[in-house]
């Protein structure tokens, strides 16, 4: 029975609703380091190791007050892993710290055709946007689970009445902040010429740091499209001029549609700076 004032369920009713246990095992893949790896919760306790991006980040489940609060976020982290990305689900614990217990029970609590209104009143307060984006994932983990009056079916529902705050994408690109100053690319372009022009006897960590500013700067790549690049995606050619031709295959990241994401983002290097990919090789 729930309370038709608050729209909720009454606190005397939230002490008997029940949360599925978790599986014994979590098993995903982390695209970074191409490997499988796995989560046994009850070995891992309150404390879960995830690798992701080429990194182990720590999931401290204690921050979350024992017993509602913290098993469903260890259910948004499991959902995360399972469904989506091990980036993705250690940032839905990042943002679930920070929206107030108080409110994670109201939005958890409420009676389904209500938690619009509830939903309405926590973007009010313009929390940031990671905190709305677990909140909403939280609510998606809870129709998966059955979780209080929430079912599979109120996915749809979800999409198209709990939206996320609106905001400009292209804000720092408008504001001019994703563009280098004249000067500091002048010195960009300075030190990958004068590395390529020393390739062979340039060390091997000055190489990779030159390939690596190459890429961002060519392309523009996000550092974990940078860290995905292997042997295979890269492929050197001498042209019948005489010209080493070298291009490269990215792939692409922050995409929702899988066959997106699996789409080979291919750049050719400039002629000027495709020796240094051609040293690196050489030596591997």
């Amino acid at each position: 029975m729930t309370n038709p004032q608050l729209g909720r369920t009454p606190p005397s009713a939230v002490k008997a609703l029940t949360i599925p246990p978790l599986p014994s095992i979590i098993r995903y893949y982390d695209e970074y380091s191409e490997q499988e790896y796995a989560v046994e919760p009850q070995v891992a306790g309150n404390l879960w190791e995830v690798f992701s991006e080429g990194s182990v980040q720590q999931l401290n489940f204690a921050v979350f007050s024992e017993g509602l609060i913290r098993d469903m976020a260890k259910w948004l982290v499991a959902h995360c892993l399972a469904t989506v990305r091990s980036g993705t689900a250690a940032l839905a614990w990042s943002g679930l710290r920070t929206v107030p217990e108080d409110d994670v029970i109201s939005i958890l609590t409420a009676v389904p055709h209500d938690a619009p209104f509830v939903w309405e009143r926590m973007i009010a307060r313009e929390r940031g946007m990671h905190s709305y984006t677990a909140l909403k994932s939280l609510l998606y983990v809870a129709c998966a689970i059955r979780f209080g009056g929430w079912r599979p079916d109120h996915a749809d529902y979800l999409n198209t009445s709990f939206p996320l705050p609106k905001r400009d994408k292209y804000a720092s690109v408008k504001a001019g902040l994703v563009f280098l100053a004249l000067d500091a690319e002048k010195r960009v372009i300075a030190h990958l010429d004068e590395v390529t022009a020393r390739r062979q006897a340039a060390t091997e960590h000055e190489l990779i740091d030159a390939g690596i500013l190459l890429c961002n700067y060519a392309f523009g790549l996000r550092p974990t499209q940078i860290g995905r690049l292997r042997r295979r995606d890269v492929t050197i050619r001498m042209l019948a001029d005489g010209t080493l031709s070298v291009h490269l295959r990215f792939q692409m990241v922050k995409q929702s549609a899988t066959a997106t994401r699996l789409t080979p983002l291919n750049r050719r290097l400039p002629y000027r700076w495709a020796g240094l990919f051609q040293e690196i090789e050489h030596r591997r």
